[in-house]
């Protein structure tokens, strides 16, 4: 049993969303892609798309709370690519504050967005 709970994400979740999103990859990245390309991450920017999605619901989005503080996301849908059947889904985004990697939080946002793939009928992610 995860410790984690998965749930929609809400408007009210777009700003953690958005400093989770810049925090987990200035942390992932490091070293891998430019500094200043990871200075230039933008919570103000983050914020905005992700607010859009939820209000859209394009793509899916679902949130990890640990103790009722959100410490993951993940934003999934059918897949984008041209000529994909409809039963493909596709995982847009999963990401988790650093402090919470490797403790669970990840694989509880995967089932999340499987449940969900399946339910709109996808066989493949």
């Amino acid at each position: 049993m995860s410790r984690y709970q998965v749930r929609p994400a809400t408007l009210r979740d777009a700003k953690a969303i958005a400093e989770i999103h810049v925090l987990a990859w200035r942390a992932a990245y490091q070293g891998v892609l430019p500094e200043e390309a990871l200075r230039g991450l933008s919570v103000e920017k983050r914020h905005t798309f992700w607010r859009e999605a939820i209000e859209l619901y394009e793509p899916q989005v679902h949130v990890a709370t640990d103790d009722g503080k959100v410490v993951g996301f993940v934003a999934f849908d059918r897949s984008r690519d041209k000529g994909t059947p409809s039963t493909t889904g596709e995982i847009w985004a999963i990401n988790v504050t650093p402090s919470h990697w490797s403790q669970g939080a990840g694989l509880a946002l995967w089932d999340a967005a499987r449940d969900g793939l399946e339910e709109e009928g996808c066989t493949k992610v």
